[in-house]
């Protein structure tokens, strides 16, 4: 498996620029989206692997995942294919894969940020709705009666969705704050306050 493929690398372009999360959300996941999975799962090796490749550090590559599967599978009127990080067409082995490493991130006995296993209910929903071929073919079915996928995001409001919950909030400010000892154009450090306080 590439370290860097094409998914970590738009994890990455989403993660400096918010705004093309509304463009990733109304294209095809990218087939080696399990690799953005991997690293939200906290998968060490894995990170140090994919931020030598993308000439990044781990947090920041490990960051931009979390950021990408946030946004872009959990988001409102997503449907079960794409909570669990795959397209319609995946084949049964990898939506158990990509649901087992799903749930390793997510269980709240794993999970050092307990609010993402507010995220644990949508996936476990999702694996029921696809886990059994009869299911799926039911599932699939119920979407060509009227599908429920829509739009992740909008271009107004991509650098800040789920504003009205906890859980979102906690991850646009985890993922705009920048590494440690990192500055950049895209992370500019905070300004200096210069002179007496004000009275």
């Amino acid at each position: 498996m590439a370290a860097a493929g094409h998914a970590l690398e738009l994890a990455l372009a989403c993660y400096r620029a918010p705004p093309r999360l509304a463009q990733a959300a109304q294209r095809p996941l990218p087939d080696d989206l399990l690799v953005l999975l991997r690293l939200a799962a906290g998968d060490e090796a894995l990170a140090q692997e994919c931020a030598a490749a993308a000439h990044e550090n781990a947090g920041t590559v490990v960051d931009a995942a979390v950021f990408f599967v946030q946004q872009v599978l959990f988001a409102p009127g997503t449907d079960s294919y794409r909570a669990l990080g795959v397209n319609p067409d995946a084949p049964d082995a990898r939506i158990k894969e990509h649901y087992r490493w799903l749930v390793r991130w997510l269980h709240p006995d794993r999970n050092p940020d307990e609010w993402d296993a507010i995220y644990a209910d949508r996936v476990n929903r999702a694996w029921q709705d696809l886990r059994h071929p009869d299911r799926r073919t039911a599932y699939d079915l119920s979407l060509a009666d009227g599908p429920n996928r829509a739009p992740v995001v909008g271009a107004a409001s991509a650098a800040k969705p789920f504003a009205n919950s906890f859980a979102a909030e906690a991850a646009t400010t985890k993922a705009a704050a920048p590494a440690p000892g990192r500055n950049s154009a895209e992370h500019p450090p905070p300004p200096q306050r210069t002179g007496p306080p004000p009275p």
